[in-house]
């Protein structure tokens, strides 16, 4: 086994689901030419990510949250990353996950 290597390593559907979202926020406009996501009128953007029971759903935010705040403190003065971050978890399982 390499030892760069992750001991586990990420599902393709985790990858896709955090590189989409990393290059929707950081992509420039014109390569997103043609693709209009509607908003509800908030004050925030919200993106999501669809995914299947059991495809690391978690792991997926741990990367956002991760991805968020290095930006946050190496951009201080970017717009597009956050200096808090709200987690909600709808069930015991993501809770029980969060506490360990």
């Amino acid at each position: 086994m390499d030892p760069g290597q992750r001991e586990l390593p990420f599902y393709y559907c985790q990858l896709e689901a955090i590189e989409t979202l990393i290059w929707w926020v950081e992509a420039q406009p014109s390569f997103k030419q043609g693709i209009v996501l509607q908003g509800d009128g908030g004050l925030w953007e919200r993106l999501c990510s669809k995914m299947a029971t059991g495809t690391g759903k978690t792991t997926v935010m741990a990367m956002i949250i991760t991805w968020q705040t290095l930006n946050a403190v190496t951009f201080p003065k970017r717009k597009e990353f956050s200096r808090a971050i709200f987690i909600v978890t709808p069930g015991i399982t993501v809770k029980e996950r969060w506490r360990a």
